[in-house]
């Protein structure tokens, strides 16, 4: 379309030659020979579409244009000023397949040591079995010498199982080992054999749950060498002293389990009164700390 000097063209105004009129139904199309609207001496730049129906406003020259409007999500997700982002959930541990501590140290009863054992040696083949918090070894309150037998507190579960797995029933000297161990610990070891025979079942991807047979020797397989440690030091141990056979009879074997079941019992409850005096002893404490400001005040 060709223009000719000082004639209007339909849609524009007579008194801005060469600018189109824009009507509310729109731009019209562009006329040939004109440069885009955009481009223009004093025009503003073109609408940026935001999102379907939305247009940002246009901007001067050397203004901040105004930031896009963000998801709801995203406001909602941004931490408040002074306030403590919140950190994302940690991931569960997973805890050894061979150890899973106890909530409190286990008590092992260790009966039939030998006058000719050592405390030492005593602590020593248990520490084989695992870690120990606590051995204590009864003494006769009139000699002061060292009874035949004590208590060992393990931190695992693993540990009172070793030691009731290897060391029970296993000769030191002149007499057979007796270990036993109170009945919270039972339910514990049968609570971490559970949680490693589903392991064993998801390591070696078993359609079925091991057998008790197979748990048991996968557990004596992964304490082999512990099993091997302890057997030597008896071993060496045993060197002078013939071989004890199983010569009690079965009455001797009840009074003596008997007897450990009452002394686990026995030892338990020491343990529950000298925390409750701790426990006491310690609000005391603090009612006499109290009094102390009190007074200061």
């Amino acid at each position: 379309m060709q223009l000719s000097p000082g004639l209007p063209v339909p849609g524009m105004r007579p008194t801005m030659p060469g600018v189109p009129v824009v009507s509310l139904g729109g731009l019209p199309p562009p006329i040939q020979g004109l440069p885009p609207l955009g481009a223009l001496p004093g025009a503003l730049p073109p609408l940026p579409v935001l999102q379907a129906g939305l247009v940002r406003p246009p901007v001067r020259p050397g203004a901040v244009p105004p930031a896009a409007p963000a998801a709801a999500n995203a406001a909602s997700a941004a931490p408040v000023e002074g306030s403590t982002p919140k950190a994302p959930p940690a991931a569960p541990s997973v805890a050894s397949n061979n150890v899973q501590p106890l909530g409190q140290p286990c008590t092992v009863y260790v009966g039939r040591i030998s006058a000719e054992v050592s405390d030492d040696f005593v602590r020593q083949v248990l520490e084989k079995c695992g870690k120990v918090s606590k051995w204590n070894r009864a003494a006769d309150p009139n000699t002061s010498k060292l009874t035949s037998f004590g208590f060992c507190d393990f931190e695992e579960p693993q540990a009172v199982w070793r030691a009731l797995e290897f060391l029970h029933e296993k000769q030191l000297c002149e007499k057979k080992l007796l270990v036993k161990c109170e009945e919270k610990a039972k339910q514990t070891i049968d609570a971490w054999k559970e949680t490693r025979r589903e392991e064993i079942q998801k390591s070696k991807s078993l359609e079925a749950k091991p057998s008790d047979t197979e748990l048991l020797e996968e557990l004596q397989k992964e304490s082999e060498s512990v099993a091997k440690s302890i057997a030597t030091m008896l071993e060496t141990k045993n060197k002078d002293f013939p071989e004890v056979k199983d010569g009690e009879d079965a009455k001797t074997k009840e009074e003596e389990e008997k007897a450990a079941k009452e002394a686990l019992e026995k030892e338990k409850q020491n343990k529950e009164a000298a925390q409750a005096e701790k426990k006491d002893g310690g609000e005391k404490e603090k009612e006499k700390e109290k009094e102390k400001e009190k007074e200061k005040e």
